[in-house]
């Protein structure tokens, strides 16, 4: 991968694309037709759970993840947004998560499609806790039904558990074909803690056929444009790869509490 220097990706984020890149933190959308309203008139909301991944199934159909933990086991986990509907809304519908997983997901923090299909994704914890978990779930998507075709395990750089939380924090994934056979998953651990200041890149082999993934021992810091000049920025908190194979990622604050403000930036990584 060819890394942008740092001030290019500054420039390229200030002069051109600083949004709001509430992608990953999207907790409900409303929407409603053009005709004026009134005061009495009902107004039609979609409620849709916090999404922390999203990968496009088609024209107008995502699949999204949400990030429910192990001891929540009646939140979603997935789901489909359909944002072409006749009822002028976007919508969502639940996805049940494959039963034939070792066990329910802990943490879903990324998915990315599988190269050259349109059904199937990679769904990524976002590590291990206390040594268990660390799971990505390569899925196939079936009409509203969802089979697991194989899950295998994150590697493995730093535990979390109750005297350690600063462990890795994998937030995004991107997949990129190398041959029919063989496809390059990147990860991106979110950064912003003492031990991981900075985001980090880490990817691996997996080949379709056997299942196997050889994980890279190398490791790629990313530094994301920081225009709010504040400490504790999560670096990576989303990958996505464009059709001229350019990586994007997205950075966040993340201030205490629930209330905000929230701010967030997408920028170029490289290529």
């Amino acid at each position: 991968m060819e890394p942008l220097a740092q001030r290019n990706a500054i420039y390229f984020s200030d002069t051109i694309i600083i949004v709001c890149f509430a992608l990953f933190y999207l907790t409900a959308y409303a929407t409603t037709t053009n005709k004026p309203i009134d005061s009495a008139s009902k107004v039609d909301v979609t409620i849709i759970p916090g999404i922390s991944g999203i990968s496009r199934m088609s024209s107008n159909k995502y699949l999204i993840v949400h990030d429910a933990k192990a001891y929540e086991p009646d939140k979603p986990r997935l789901g489909l947004l359909n944002t072409k509907s006749t009822s002028e809304r976007i919508e969502y519908k639940r996805l049940d998560f494959p039963a034939a997983a070792s066990a329910l997901s802990n943490d879903l923090e990324g998915v990315c499609r599988v190269p050259n299909t349109s059904n199937e994704f990679l769904l990524t914890e976002s590590g291990y806790w206390e040594k268990e978990y660390g799971r990505i779930f390569h899925i196939r998507v079936i009409e509203q039904h969802v089979v697991l075709v194989r899950e295998f395990q994150l590697p493995l750089l730093r535990d979390n558990n109750p005297d350690q939380r600063d462990g890795d924090q994998f937030e995004g994934i991107a997949c990129i074909a190398l041959n029919s056979a063989d496809v390059l998953i990147l990860l991106g651990e979110r950064g912003g803690t003492t031990v991981y200041p900075t985001g980090i890149l880490r990817w691996g082999t997996y080949n379709l056929g056997t299942g196997r993934v050889a994980w890279s021992k190398q490791l790629l810091p990313v530094t994301a444009p920081n225009p709010w000049g504040v400490s504790g920025l999560r670096s990576i908190t989303g990958l996505s790869i464009d059709s001229m194979g350019w990586l994007w990622g997205s950075a966040a604050v993340d201030p205490p509490g629930n209330d905000g403000p929230f701010r967030s930036v997408v920028y170029l990584i490289g290529h």
